[in-house]
């Protein structure tokens, strides 16, 4: 069974209209390699690379009501993410995205919203330095940063937080790596 199979067996079982249902990339659905240390790259063609992610994105983007796509980490995407955001550009000719209509764009670089009665905040990176009471569990630490975030800027918690990344020093007795 394919991940749309599966998907489309798990709609329709459940009864979900194809309008309420939502794709999140959240960063990285392409890969460039702008500092361009790699040789795995199927092609080094800003189009081609483009083109190749949203046909991946394809059977599964025919399947659902809409979609949402964060920019992922700027060594890979381009320091714009231009290669994601020509990628998104695209889908969006043709499928209903959720746009950042703020930047006027389809790629989003933090999203703080509400999708279907649920509040969301969803971003690829997060730097979470190093604050010596959380320092062993980065989890635990960005729970505390996004809590102090929302208190002090008065806005209400989110019930669903979506991060694909951290980016941590790892401590070993003589030296940060």
């Amino acid at each position: 069974m394919t991940l749309k199979d599966d998907f489309k067996s798990e709609v329709e079982s459940n009864k979900i209209k194809k309008e309420d249902t939502y794709l999140i990339v959240n960063g990285e659905a392409i890969d460039g390699d702008s500092k361009e240390r790699h040789f795995k790259l199927i092609s080094y063609l800003p189009d081609e690379i483009s083109r190749h992610g949203e046909e991946i994105l394809k059977p599964i983007l025919d399947e659902v009501g809409y979609s949402l796509y964060t920019q992922g980490t700027p060594a890979h995407v381009g320091k714009s993410a231009n290669l994601e955001e020509s990628m998104v550009r695209s889908i969006g000719d043709k499928y209903k995205v959720i746009r950042d209509e703020r930047r006027n764009t389809n790629l989003w670089n933090w999203f703080y919203g509400d999708i279907g009665g649920v509040l969301y905040d969803i971003k690829h990176e997060c730097s979470v330095g190093k604050l010596p009471w959380t320092f062993e569990n980065i989890i635990n630490r960005d729970r505390y940063r996004l809590e102090q975030y929302h208190r002090d800027n008065s806005v209400r918690m989110p019930n669903i937080i979506l991060r694909s990344m951290f980016i941590s020093f790892i401590q070993n007795k003589k030296k940060f790596i």
